[in-house]
């Protein structure tokens, strides 16, 4: 266990462990992990914990809620989606009508033809 790359899998592995926490217990658990990684000497590990920190607010209250914002990146992956098939459009009430359409998935009428 002496490969840096063993140690840092090892860690990412007990980093892996905060979602397995209780809620009361998780955010102590990550607290130790981040202080026992501050001082592993691997310097990615420690960019990790930095930026661990930085998002530690967020990262609490996922712990907590477990909501996640993947609903919100699909609906903006489909409005960009609206946007890039509504170039050429001339108005910005045309390019909401296709956002509508493609992110509400709204039924088409069908086209009968006898």
């Amino acid at each position: 266990m002496q490969l840096k790359t063993a140690r840092a899998a090892r860690w990412r592995d007990d980093f892996n462990g905060f979602y397995d926490q209780p809620e009361t217990q998780a955010e102590a658990y990550l607290r130790r992990w981040c202080y026992g990684a501050k001082r592993s000497r691997l310097e990615p590990i420690k960019e990790f914990v930095r930026t661990v920190e930085t998002h530690w607010d967020g990262i609490v209250a996922w712990q907590q809620s477990r909501l996640s914002n993947g609903l919100l990146e699909g609906t903006n992956s489909l409005i960009q989606s609206a946007k890039r098939r509504a170039r050429g459009y001339r108005s910005k009430t045309k390019m909401i009508t296709i956002i509508y359409l493609i992110a509400g998935k709204l039924p088409l009428p069908q086209i009968h033809t006898i």
